[in-house]
């Protein structure tokens, strides 16, 4: 249930941090970024997660131990990072990456998913 404890920090951190814009340039396309809804979207996506396992903890679907860690510890970490990072910084690369990791990190919760119902149909 560490999802449940990110969303709390993040809308803290979202909430007592300064409204801080971060303009980033990817190629010719620029994105505005606002640090305080990046948090709530952040926040968002984590109450998300944490439904997601709580569901799949009640509907008997055994997840893998070792994915459900990796997942919900690089998760947890860039999330964080992210937001940190949109405030303190103006590092566009730095936040890309983090962006980046984030994404790639939500397919080890779709695989994980999609194992524990193959297993559960066996």
């Amino acid at each position: 249930m560490i999802f449940w404890g990110q969303f709390i920090l993040i809308n803290i951190i979202g909430f007592f941090g300064d409204e801080k814009v971060s303009i980033i340039n990817i190629d010719s396309s620029y994105f505005v970024l606002v640090s305080f809804d990046v948090a709530i979207l952040l926040s968002k996506i984590y109450v998300v997660m944490g439904i997601v396992y709580f569901l799949s903890s009640i509907s008997k679907v055994i997840l893998n131990e070792r994915l459900t860690q990796i997942h919900t510890l690089i998760t947890s970490i860039s999330g964080i990072i992210f937001l940190l990072l949109l405030i303190l910084t103006e590092s566009n690369i730095s936040l890309i990456l983090i962006l980046l990791l984030f994404c790639f990190v939500q397919f080890i919760l779709i695989t994980n998913i999609l194992i524990g119902l193959i297993k559960k149909l066996r």
